[in-house]
């Protein structure tokens, strides 16, 4: 357990939230497309997938005693959160542009890791 980052666990979860939500929305816009039957079964394997990561993800924190309090959009769009390890009680923030760079590398990460791009 000496090994656990709780703070790096924590990004990893916003990234997750943030990017089932977006994934979601972009689901809308990819319904007005030509293909769209082809890219809402794409974007729908992904959800699935991103889903299933998280649920994972969120065990795993669980498990080592890592609780989300809280999430909230602050002054400036940064995403706050408040969670509690080990009976204290700590806080991050993340930038929006960086939660967007994270967004899109996970994506491609994703995407990538189900033989959908080259690399």
């Amino acid at each position: 357990m000496a090994d656990f980052d709780a703070e790096a666990h924590v990004y990893d979860y916003i990234v997750y939230v943030y990017l089932i939500k977006a994934l979601d929305r972009d689901r809308k816009v990819l319904r007005q497309l030509k293909l769209a039957r082809a890219w809402e079964g794409l974007a729908e394997a992904l959800l699935t997938r991103l889903a299933e990561e998280m649920t994972i993800h969120r065990r795993r924190m669980a498990r080592h005693g890592l609780r989300i309090v809280l999430e909230e959009i602050v002054p400036g769009n940064n995403v706050h959160v408040m969670y509690t390890y080990r009976r204290y009680e700590y806080h991050c923030y993340m930038l929006p542009y960086v939660l967007k760079s994270r967004c899109e590398d996970k994506l491609l990460q994703l995407m990538q890791d189900m033989h959908l791009t080259e690399g």
